[in-house]
């Protein structure tokens, strides 16, 4: 490994062990959102046509 690389990746390695979360984070995305993605793509394969769909 060149002097270079090795002097990258201990800079990376040292960001890396030091980073911490911030104290006051918030989620990014909606929970309902969440809930409406995992809910279509679980009814994905229904077939749709005349009458009741939940599409």
């Amino acid at each position: 490994m060149s002097a270079h690389a090795e002097a990258d990746a201990t800079r990376a390695m040292h960001r890396t062990n030091s980073w911490t979360p911030a104290y006051e984070r918030r989620q990014s995305f909606s929970k309902e959102d969440h809930k409406h993605a995992m809910h279509m793509a679980s009814i994905g394969a229904v077939k749709t046509g005349p009458g009741f769909s939940e599409r």
